[in-house]
């Protein structure tokens, strides 16, 4: 871990791996609202700024004020440009397909809880706003950064961080810009991707889609072992990925290396 990195945990997961040139985040999709919101507080108490704000309570007018103001004095002492928070799943935090939704559907939390969430989430959206950013032309408000893609990663905590004027983006391109993935496919037999899902919504800005684009200049299979494929053969072809396998196992680096081990045995 580096030393300028933020290491956040939850939802059995580490929500961080990697801190260069500046500090990056990258946001576990699984975790829950109430520990998205543990984690933001933690981040304000970190940088010496503390809110009444508690999850779940009344937002009277008072807490939202309490709250606003909070968020203003972080935006003045840190520099949001120089943190970039990165996913891996595009959900945003409120919606039909946002975080609460999510969580219900993989059973992190009770369907009933999870509409708790929407309400109290999408209530604080609708009554905050977030400090004005000098830089941008156009500034949105906390609605609608609710509803961006990427916005529930970390529970949430990259919607909080955007309230600073934190970017976030897909971590698929973000690595294909600092890692020279075509030369990477060049000097390889063989590319193995571990990822969560496999869908045609995600696939073209995932880790597979773009090892797919890259691979296929130098005829290199592409193998993606996923805990869930919704995807044919065919619809996998169009982006490059030469087959895809589903594990239910704990461990799917291992799973990993042992189909990496077969396939490069008839190569």
């Amino acid at each position: 871990m580096q030393p300028n990195s933020l290491h956040i945990t939850g939802g059995g997961h580490s929500s961080v791996f990697l801190a260069v040139p500046h500090q990056v985040v990258a946001l576990d999709h699984a975790m829950p609202a109430p520990r998205g919101w543990w984690a933001f507080r933690e981040f304000l108490s970190a940088v010496g700024v503390t809110t009444t704000l508690q999850w779940g309570q009344v937002l009277d007018p008072d807490v939202i004020k309490d709250f606003s103001a909070a968020l203003r004095e972080v935006s003045e002492r840190i520099d949001s440009r120089a943190l970039t928070v990165l996913w891996d799943q595009p959900t945003p935090l409120t919606g039909f397909h946002g975080l609460s939704a999510t969580n219900a559907l993989d059973e992190v939390v009770e369907s009933q809880e999870a509409q708790h969430h929407e309400r109290w989430l999408g209530e604080l959206a609708d009554k905050i706003h977030p400090p004005t950013q000098p830089l941008l032309a156009e500034q949105s408000t906390a609605r609608q950064r609710a509803r961006a893609d990427g916005s529930g990663a970390g529970g949430g905590l990259a919607w909080f961080l955007s309230l600073l004027g934190v970017r976030h983006t897909a971590l698929a391109p973000w690595l294909w810009h600092h890692v020279d993935l075509s030369e990477q496919c060049k000097n390889s037999d063989l590319i193995v991707v571990v990822q969560q899902n496999l869908d045609a919504r995600t696939l073209s800005r995932s880790a597979a889609g773009l090892a797919g684009a890259a691979a296929q200049n130098y005829a290199v299979p592409v193998i993606v072992l996923t805990h869930d494929c919704l995807m044919n053969r065919r619809e996998l072809a169009e982006h490059g990925v030469t087959a895809a396998y589903t594990s239910s196992s704990g461990d799917l680096l291992h799973d990993a290396q042992r189909i990496a081990r077969s396939w490069n045995n008839l190569l």
